[in-house]
């Protein structure tokens, strides 16, 4: 009896067990269900993933597959021209694209393949939604069967001969910018050359103009600048000696306006008979690729005449000669006063410390050119030529007017 009542239960739980999995079924992850009624037909409503029940037989579950599965369009690409083939797809769909007039050429793909790939995932969307497809990604590719790998490429040569433009292409650009930095910095030199020569011609012709009156106020104006800094101050200033405040500013404007601006009169201060060959001093020579370089110095000449103005570095000038070896035509490099080794030892860099010495500059190196010159017709070089560039060349100016 008691083997008869387990068999009643167990028979009793199989068919209750067979009855409730009859009325279950699972929706699988990347699935949706719809439920077919025998009434009323298909339910508008989609069933979730998960487990979920049923009427056996009144209900019938139909799940659809809704996975993102990528689709392969096989195609033949040419420049200027892309055709396409129909593949027939697993689930019995075919696709099919075909483009009557190309966009973009085979050099554009590889250059150009971002708007590429945008501007057709921009059509084809617009186009798919018309039959109720969704794509979610576009990309262009090209399948290798023989490497089993999709990819974009070309043959070797043209990948290269594309990159090589692009490189080239590149470097254009980098000496078109080059060449217009280098035009805008000749322009600002010749710029900043020309205000700093109308602002001495203005000077000049005030002073010409004005005599020692205005002078006289710009005195009186560094006077009261140097009184209200020293009101100021609760240290101990010290004021340098000599020239350096504009108390010596009428005799350089003076002797400028009497000796150097009257030709007769500033070639009387370097004649040429007292320059002879011993008056430049040697320093250095030396042959270096069919170049003989020869370093030398003298004594500026203004130092003979206004001593108290110019500075010990200033008074001593610096030049090089180089003549090849084998050619008539040479250089002669004087080096400009307050630069170099004619930079006073207070100073720093290119930056002077008077506008005095701006004057005194134009003055020294107007006499040490005309020195130089009838120094190279002792050498027997002659027919000279003054040039220089920004500053030098507005020094050379003065320098040939004299």
């Amino acid at each position: 009896e008691d083997f008869s009542v387990l068999r009643r239960i167990g028979i009793g739980l199989a068919i209750a067990g067979g009855v409730i999995n009859s009325m279950l079924y699972n929706v699988d992850d990347g699935h949706r269900a719809v439920i077919f009624d025998c009434f009323q037909g298909v339910k508008l409503g989609v069933i979730e993933e998960g487990t979920h029940f049923m009427i056996s037989w009144l209900h019938r579950p139909i799940i659809f597959d809704i996975r993102t599965r990528p689709r392969s369009i096989l195609s033949i690409t040419e420049i200027k021209g892309i055709k396409a083939r129909r593949k027939q797809s697993t689930s019995g769909e075919s696709f099919k694209i075909c483009c009557t007039k190309s966009q973009f050429d085979a050099i554009e793909l590889i250059t150009q393949r971002t708007l590429i790939s945008q501007r057709n995932s921009e059509l084809l969307t617009e186009r798919a939604a018309q039959f109720g497809l969704l794509l979610d990604d576009i990309s262009i590719i090209r399948y290798d069967k023989k490497e089993s790998r999709t990819h974009l490429s070309f043959r070797p040569e043209f990948t290269s001969a594309v990159e090589l433009k692009q490189v080239a292409q590149q470097d254009v650009g980098k000496q078109r910018f080059l060449v217009e930095k280098t035009e805008q910095s000749r322009r600002a030199n010749v710029i900043a050359a020309e205000g700093d020569t109308r602002a001495a011609d203005l000077i000049g012709k005030v002073l010409d103009e004005a005599g020692d009156g205005l002078i006289e106020l710009r005195r009186i104006e560094a006077a009261e600048g140097t009184a209200n800094q020293l009101s100021k101050s609760r240290n101990r200033v010290y004021l340098p000696h000599g020239p350096q405040i504009l108390l010596n500013i009428t005799e350089i404007f003076t002797y400028r306006r009497e000796k150097i601006d009257v030709r007769g009169e500033c070639l009387k201060l370097v004649p040429a008979e007292n320059i002879q060959q011993n008056t430049v001093e040697i320093i250095k020579q030396e042959i270096n690729s069919n170049q003989n370089y020869t370093n030398a110095r003298f004594r500026a000449p203004l130092a003979n005449y206004l001593l108290h103005l110019v500075s010990p570095q200033v008074a001593t000038a610096h030049f090089q000669l180089v003549l090849p070896c084998e050619h008539r035509f040479g250089s002669i490099l004087l080096e400009n006063p307050y630069y170099g080794l004619r930079k006073p030892p207070d100073q720093s860099r290119s930056s002077l410390l008077y506008v005095i010495d701006l004057y005194i500059m134009g003055e020294v190196l107007a006499l040490e050119t005309l020195m130089l010159l009838h120094w190279c017709q002792k050498m027997k070089l002659t027919s000279a030529i003054l040039h220089g560039f920004s500053l030098g060349g507005h020094m050379a100016s003065l320098a040939f007017t004299k």
